[in-house]
């Protein structure tokens, strides 16, 4: 599962979009019989640092 940072949130700590997205995610992955193997949280750049 990979999350990341949206902008308007970069200047917070771990950010609403990504509790929120965890949570979809989360919801996902269980409405689905996956298994999730690893989260990855990309909580400090946003693609409009580059």
């Amino acid at each position: 599962m990979y999350i990341r940072l949206s902008r308007e949130d970069d200047d917070k700590g771990e950010s609403e979009s990504i509790g929120n997205q965890r949570k979809i995610l989360q919801r996902y992955i269980a409405e689905n019989d996956l298994t999730l193997i690893r989260e990855y949280i990309d909580d400090g750049v946003s693609r409009y640092n580059f």
